[in-house]
């Protein structure tokens, strides 16, 4: 649809390449595949592909049995280390600008999310009444963090990958494996959230596309951003619906299994997590 309208000038001698996740390795096609924020899908594929070999070494290295859970922390902080390296390149030559749409420039966003969950059942930190009894602090942080990140840093600086946004990224998740009381679940339940959640991912695959028409006949105005959150979101409706409710319904569901019994159990069986 998107390579009908609003036209996409490579698509057809390129489409091996959009296909396969392989456009963020082409400055010419890292944001022309038609859905320019499709470079995220390439490093989430990478990721998935680099992750069984990771579960294969961290159980050899535990096998071995010198070693502890704080030393997957220093793995973990290795591999992140990778993505400073990669940026301190990028900030030397444009010639290495790629490196930051790709699994070494963003490894700290799944590194830091792995070592929370490492934290989260090995650790008793986050148990306590501080942490627990306001969890929404962590989002105001999160907030207050990017806003200044956005001010303090020049645009050319931040893009989409910046390793400040690690921190950000962290502050966001970590209610999620806390053990958050009533009145935080049932704002993160409320009904809305719920919804979009459910068409996040087509609203993920659409916006950039519709912000670009919007912006052509309005403008890169706030108009133009308000009237294309609007009709994305009515597209990922309809998107979600036609599309990938039915794909779902035919898909084989996994064989279920008893939940491990760990300190965040509670989150497998809130909201039907297992789903």
């Amino acid at each position: 649809m998107l390579a009908m309208f609003p036209g996409l000038s490579r698509f057809h001698d390129r489409w091996w390449q959009l296909f396969l996740f392989g456009q963020g390795f082409d400055p010419g096609t890292v944001f022309g595949g038609g859905i320019g924020a499709a470079w995220s899908l390439c490093i989430e594929v990478s990721f998935y592909l680099l992750l069984p070999g990771y579960a294969i070494f961290i159980r050899w290295l535990m096998a071995a049995g010198r070693a502890r859970w704080w030393h997957e922390l220093c793995v973990l902080s290795a591999m992140a280390g990778s993505t400073l390296l990669a940026h301190a390149l990028i900030g030397r030559s444009e010639r290495w600008a790629l490196l930051g749409f790709t699994l070494p420039g963003t490894l700290y966003l799944f590194t830091s999310g792995m070592a929370l969950a490492v934290v989260s059942v090995r650790t008793r930190w986050l148990e306590s009444r501080v942490v627990t009894s306001f969890p929404e602090a962590f989002w105001i942080l999160a907030i207050g963090l990017y806003v200044v990140t956005s001010y303090a840093l020049p645009a050319d600086d931040l893009g989409s990958v910046h390793p400040l946004y690690g921190a950000i990224a962290a502050l966001v998740i970590l209610p999620a494996i806390v053990h958050p009381g009533p009145r935080f679940m049932s704002f993160v339940g409320w009904w809305p959230l719920r919804q979009m959640g459910l068409i996040s991912y087509a609203f993920y695959l659409w916006h950039h596309a519709l912000l670009n028409v919007a912006g052509r006949f309005l403008g890169y105005s706030v108009e133009a951003v308000s009237t294309a959150f609007v009709v994305t979101c009515l597209i990922s409706i309809f998107s979600y619906v036609v599309i990938e409710k039915p794909f779902m319904r035919r898909s084989p569901r996994p064989t279920r299994r008893p939940v491990p019994d760990h300190p965040r159990r509670w989150l497998f069986n809130a909201g039907g997590a297992e789903e």
